[in-house]
Order: structure tokens, then sequence, then C-alpha cells
């Protein structure tokens, strides 16, 4: 790797470890020689690195792929990681305002969730939200797991978006 690749990726890591909370998985795409699994190890539970470089040999919980990113990265989670079901998946706000005031919810992993709270608290330090329901199909929508990732799912059985 040249000097201002090595520098690119030390500052890659830097912004993503704050947002990686300890035991998560995570799907590192660009992961070059694996250095974030490297460096992260004692937070990363597991992982899956894919570059359309040569890729280092798998260790422990980390397996590397060569090649490009799927068109849907939901197919590449559900292939190497069959495990996860509605248990690991749980219902937050999808911005700085819940249900209860105006806004709308999104499904994120269990393991992803006390990272997303401190993301959440930190860019949401100045944001006063309203005190009324919100009528967005996500506020009655259920946390599950659809093909390996987690969605919310409305009482019908639509997969849904909070945007």
């Amino acid at each position: 790797m040249k000097r201002g690749d090595t520098l690119l990726q030390s500052w890659r890591i830097r912004k993503a470890a704050p947002y990686i909370p300890s035991g998560a998985t995570v799907l590192d795409v660009g992961c070059s020689d694996g250095a974030l699994f490297r460096i992260l190890k004692d937070r990363i539970s597991s992982g899956i690195g894919i570059d359309p470089t040569a890729v280092p040999p798998d260790y422990g919980s980390f397996r590397f792929v060569r090649g490009a990113a799927p068109a849907s990265y939901t197919a590449l989670a559900s292939e190497y990681a069959p495990d996860v079901n509605d248990a690991d998946c749980t219902s937050v706000a999808a911005s700085c305002c819940d249900c209860n005031e105006g806004g709308a919810n999104r499904a994120i992993s269990v393991g992803a969730l006390a990272g997303y709270r401190a993301a959440n608290a930190k860019a949401c330090a100045d944001v006063a939200c309203t005190q009324v329901m919100s009528n967005h199909p996500t506020c009655s929508a259920a946390a599950r797991c659809v093909n390996g990732a987690c969605h919310l799912v409305s009482p019908a059985g639509a997969v849904l978006d909070a945007d």
C-alpha cells in the first residue's frame, strides 16, 4: 500500500471506531488488508471484509471475500450471518424525534443499539421535538429479521423504510 493509502486507511478507521459498539458484527466494504478488524479486534466480535484486490486469509471470526460489493448488502449478510433472527433486531427513532414527537422509526441490530444511541444523542443535542404522535407507518411496525438484515415490518407484513 502507498503512504497516502495508509494515511487514508488510518483516518477511516479513526472516524468509524466511535460508531462501532463492543461486540458488533461489521461489514467492511473496501477492507484492503483487514486493518479495521486487526485494530479493533477487541471491540468487533465478527466481521466480513470485501475488497476487489487481494484480501488476507480468514482468521478467527473474520472472513474476507475478494470481489466487488454485491448489488444488495442484504444478500451478503444473509449468506455469512445466517444466525440473525428477530430477537437481534430492535426499533429506534429514525432521526432526532421519535414517534411520540412526530418522527418515524427504523430497525437496527441490538448489537448496534448503544453506538446508535450515542451517535444520535450527539447529533441531536440541540434539537427540540414537539409532543405530537406521528402517523408514519413505521410507528406501528415491528423490528424483524428479513433476509439476514433488520427491517421494520408492518402488521400486514410489508417491509417498510423510514424515508
